[in-house]
């Protein structure tokens, strides 16, 4: 546990576990479920995995969708690289910005979970075929995002070997 700990960079505990342990502490508080864990290794884990689901859909989902509405706009991603090897100050301007997307997400994910237990009072069998849609989508959800990353590297890499050529 000690290593995770040691290894987990601040990317990770305000991307990732910072907006696990929140949700599950708002979420714990206003519904009537608890997502809190007694055992701390087993909550760092779950926290942290909570987190990386709404970092993802903030990835995946809320980021396409502001940027096609016109809410956002980016640099070309060689750009960025390149920028990024002049002003190191950008890997920590993306990382403020990537935790500001996943508090977004995790707001949206609040909201979308009071919706779910309204339908669960009003609607008949809701609760049990609801488990099947949050199984999909997570099949989905990990499913783009392992696209989206693999798109990434693949840039990175096509970008590194267009700057060797040179």
């Amino acid at each position: 546990m000690s290593d995770f700990m040691k290894n987990l960079s601040s990317y990770n505990l305000f991307n990732n576990l910072l907006p696990g342990v929140v949700f599950c502490v708002v979420v714990s508080q206003l519904f009537p479920v608890s997502l809190l864990q007694k055992d701390i290794v087993t909550g760092v884990f779950f926290y942290y995995f909570i987190g990386l689901i709404l970092g993802r859909i903030g990835s995946v989902v809320i980021e396409p969708m502001l940027k096609k509405i016109g809410f956002l706009s980016f640099s070309k991603y060689s750009d960025y690289v390149e920028a990024s090897k002049i002003d190191a100050k950008l890997d920590i301007l993306s990382e403020t910005n990537n935790m500001y997307r996943s508090i977004f997400s995790m707001s949206l994910a609040i909201v979308v979970t009071a919706l779910h237990f309204y339908l669960v009072e009003h609607i008949e069998d809701f609760k049990t075929y609801s488990i099947y849609a949050y199984i999909l989508g997570l099949t989905v959800l990990f499913a783009w995002s392992y696209k989206k990353q693999t798109n990434y590297i693949k840039s990175r890499v096509e970008h590194s070997v267009r700057k060797d050529a040179e």
